[in-house]
Formats: C-alpha cells, sequence, structure tokens
C-alpha cells in the first residue's frame, strides 16, 4: 500500500508540474523554457516551504521539540 501511495504522490507532483508549465506558457508569463524552468523551481521551492512549516507547526503544538528547521539549502537552527 505505501508503494502505491508513493506512486500516487509522485504522479500527482508530475502531472501538476506539467500543469503550471502550461499555464505559464499559455498565459505568456515566460519568454523562454529556461525562464519557465526557474519559475517552476522556484515556485515548487516555495510550496515545499509551505508544506514543511505546516509539519513543523503541527509537532510544536503537538509539544514537540524543534531542534533544526530544514528545506534544501534553508536551515534555521532552534538551538
Amino acid at each position: 500500500m505505501n508503494s502505491l501511495l508513493r506512486r500516487l504522490t509522485d504522479g500527482l507532483f508530475f502531472v501538476f508540474n506539467l500543469a503550471l508549465l502550461a499555464y505559464a506558457a499559455d498565459q505568456d508569463l515566460v519568454d523562454s523554457g529556461i525562464v519557465a524552468w526557474l519559475l517552476l523551481l522556484a515556485l515548487q521551492f516555495l510550496a515545499i516551504v509551505i508544506h514543511e512549516s505546516g509539519h513543523a507547526i503541527a509537532a510544536h503544538l503537538a509539544g514537540a521539540r524543534l531542534l533544526t528547521y530544514c528545506v534544501g539549502w534553508f536551515i534555521y537552527d532552534f538551538g
């Protein structure tokens, strides 16, 4: 079951990325493919930061002691 869930989330992430690129291309938000990929990477990083912040907030509210918050190259040490 875990493998099926992993495949489903990976597939949804892939579809989301394709939809975001298609929207950007359709709205003339980008001039070239490089700009589209950079925009995509920036938006993905922002989405991951927001998602992981939710985990950190939930852990804090549950009484866990947060030592480090890390997403990609962004690291914040609470200690």
